[in-house]
């Protein structure tokens, strides 16, 4: 797969995860008037952070897109897609370790045994916590598939230099072990 179209569709599921997690947000916002819960307030917290780790990850894929681009810049493209991969990790961990967190879905449903709004409202949020699963995993991978990628695509460079009829030629490591293996 080409090196752009890779960090193309990683700029997309970064989307589809924010879209979900707002879509979480508005859920956690609408819920039942006159009646706080300091889980609701928790459960808000957390997908603020992670919204803003999400944040952190479309500006770093951003850049890493530009910067497999032209001119391409495969060192700053490396620098940013660790910078994405890195914020990719802690959002997976605040979503694995406190949104879906036994505690929390347990205190989820016992909130929503109240009564009133809080069944349907607490089914809802449930679910779109569960929603938020896949777009994580596809993250993962598209994330998985940009470094495949970059690692491939740096792996074929090859550097000529010319300068007064001598010729400098960088080739690839794993090239060199095949041709002292031989």
């Amino acid at each position: 797969m080409a090196l752009e179209t890779v960090f193309r569709e990683l700029q997309v599921r970064l989307q589809f995860m924010d879209g979900t997690l707002a879509m979480l947000q508005k859920t956690l916002e609408d819920r039942p008037p006159n009646q706080g819960s300091a889980l609701v307030d928790d459960l808000e917290n957390i997908v603020l952070d992670m919204t803003g780790m999400l944040h952190n990850m479309r500006k770093a894929g951003s850049l890493a897109r530009r910067r497999v681009g032209h001119p391409l810049d495969l060192d700053g493209a490396r620098q940013a897609l660790t910078r994405c991969q890195e914020s990719f990790h802690r959002m997976e961990n605040e979503f694995s370790g406190s949104l879906m967190a036994y505690n929390k879905l347990k205190e989820l449903s016992r909130l929503g045994a109240r009564g009133g709004e809080w069944p349907s409202w607490a089914i809802r949020t449930r679910q779109d916590i569960e929603q938020c699963r896949q777009p994580l995993q596809e993250l993962s991978k598209a994330l998985v598939a940009c470094w495949q990628e970059l690692v491939e695509h740096g792996g074929r460079t090859s550097i000529s230099v010319t300068n007064t009829g001598q010729r400098i030629v960088a080739r690839n490591p794993l090239e060199e072990e095949k041709i002292r293996a031989t």
